[in-house]
Order: structure tokens, then C-alpha cells, then sequence
């Protein structure tokens, strides 16, 4: 069995115990989703190939932006299923966003502020 560190995403990913954590950078909001939906994509395909799933339900993303003000008003991400043509009518499930979210413990907002 491949590790899970093992996937080549577009990003980083960071796993403890049962907590995962993707992080993806880019220069535009267009390029962070949709690198984001590929990388998901095969993080799903690996939980999938070792008889694990995703839990919708529990899975958060959250925007940060190193210029103040520039995280975007309207920003939806999915899960693919390794079957979805994401050219045609894709029904997946949307990934909900929040402003805040807490991995390993620790909070985070989405403008990094520790108060």
C-alpha cells in the first residue's frame, strides 16, 4: 500500500492519525480551485483504493490571502468522483467553506489572526 504522502498534488498535504490537510498556492483564486479539485480528486481515488472514504459531512476549506481583503466573495470546491467528467454537468459534492476551521488543535482563521 502507497503512502498517502506518496500522491503528487499541487500542494502540500499534511496527515495525522485521521486529520488531512491540503494546502494549495497560486497566484489566482481560478488556478488555487482548480488545482485544489485535482489534487482532491486523487486523494478521494487514493482513500477509495485503501477502503476509505472522504466524510463530506466533516471536510472544510478555508481561504487565506497574504493581501489583506483579496479572498473572494464567491468560491465553491468539489469532490470529484474518479469517474466525473468535470466538462460536462458534474453533480459531485461541494466542499463546505468556512472562516474558521481547527486542524490538530489549533484554530485557524482566514485572516491568520491568533485573538
Amino acid at each position: 500500500m502507497d503512502s498517502l504522502s506518496s500522491i503528487q498534488i499541487y500542494g502540500s498535504l499534511y496527515s495525522y492519525a485521521d486529520d488531512t490537510a491540503l494546502l494549495i498556492s497560486d497566484n489566482t483564486w481560478d488556478s488555487v480551485t482548480k488545482k485544489a479539485e485535482k489534487s482532491l480528486k486523487k486523494v478521494v481515488t487514493w482513500f477509495s483504493n485503501n477502503n476509505l472514504t472522504l466524510n463530506i459531512n466533516k471536510t472544510v476549506f478555508i481561504t487565506f490571502s497574504n493581501i489583506s481583503r483579496t479572498s473572494p466573495n464567491f468560491f465553491t470546491l468539489k469532490t470529484h468522483a474518479q469517474n466525473c467528467n468535470q466538462n460536462l454537468q458534474c453533480n459531485c459534492p461541494i466542499i463546505q467553506r468556512t472562516n474558521q476551521t481547527k486542524y490538530l488543535g489549533v484554530t485557524f482563521d482566514q485572516h491568520l489572526r491568533w485573538n
